[in-house]
């Protein structure tokens, strides 16, 4: 068993956490292990697609953004069958959604290590865009501006506080005035969309953590992706509401929010207010578009997981 820990994780205190809570635990049960530490994205996906020469179970030591890289290495490493390396989360990032709705690992390290060590194996559908894969969800719009004052404007947001982390930077972006882009989508299974968005997510599950689930019969692993697109609306309404499912459900009943249910989504977008490519995020990180004409597919069963 490797333990991928990124050391910039939890306020860098993830390493901290590991030697004094987890390494005790894995010696006292006689578990065969070895971790590293890593710094960046490319480490994290280096070591994860290093690892799968010798290890068969993988953890990654972090929040969603380390889960995507590690996730990211062991998929690209290109000799992967089904069961032959298994992904855990250990869930001490600023976001964990991916680890703590999706897999169902409890947030308390030692009990996290008890599901690691014996919960069940199972295979999960894989996002991707381009030549990058996505866990939990991948996002155009408001969401990526919520990064991006998160992450580089304001790095104290990344405490893992929703008020900090999310309704902190939304109410700052609702001050100075949400971005919007022009957009076409087109769907396998029918659908299409043209017009003004402020949002643009594709999730591969329910939605984005228990304060976003979108679709509560959505699962990582029915071989499907679901878009939701809302248009040019007051952000007021997010931060303010205590329940943002309401009130996409309200906007949804006035034809202000889209669900689209899709294997495979074509997406062009024509223009931005930003006077560029609108902001964006995958798996809870900031993530530059280059093209303003791609595609986004589901990879089903593609990744092998331990989950609770």
């Amino acid at each position: 068993m490797l333990f991928i820990i990124n050391r910039n994780a939890c306020l860098n205190k993830s390493y901290q956490i590991f030697k004094s809570k987890i390494e005790p635990l894995l010696k006292e049960k006689k578990v065969s292990f070895e971790y590293v530490t890593t710094e960046t994205v490319a480490e994290a996906i280096n070591c994860a697609r290093n690892s799968v020469k010798k290890h068969r179970e993988v953890i990654a030591c972090g929040g969603d953004g380390t889960v995507n890289a590690v996730g990211t290495g062991l998929l690209s490493a290109g000799t992967l069958e089904e069961g032959q390396v298994v992904m855990g989360a250990l869930p001490i990032g600023s976001s964990n959604n991916f680890a703590l709705q999706t897999l169902k690992i409890p947030r308390h390290p030692q009990e996290a290590l008890k599901v690691l060590l014996e919960g069940k194996k199972l295979s999960i559908d894989v996002g991707k865009t381009g030549e990058h894969f996505f866990f939990n969800v991948f996002g155009i719009g408001v969401g990526g501006e919520v990064a991006d004052v998160g992450q580089r404007q304001w790095p104290f947001c990344r405490l893992p506080n929703i008020w900090f982390r999310y309704k902190l930077p939304a109410l700052a972006i609702a001050l100075r005035g949400i971005s919007t882009f022009d957009v076409d989508v087109k769907t396998d299974k029918g659908d299409a969309f043209s017009g003004t968005l402020i949002f643009a997510n594709t999730y591969n599950g329910k939605g984005e953590g228990k304060y976003l689930p979108l679709n509560e019969n959505g699962s990582a692993s029915d071989g499907v992706l679901n878009m939701v697109l809302i248009e040019d609306i007051s952000l007021a309404k997010y931060v303010a509401r205590p329940s943002i499912p309401i009130v996409i459900r309200k906007l949804r009943k006035r034809g202000k929010a889209h669900f689209f249910p899709a294997s495979k989504i074509q997406v062009k977008i024509k223009n931005s207010s930003r006077g560029e490519f609108p902001f964006a995020y995958i798996d809870g990180e900031l993530f530059k578009l280059e093209k303003n004409t791609f595609s986004i597919e589901i990879l089903p069963k593609a990744l092998s997981v331990i989950s609770g």
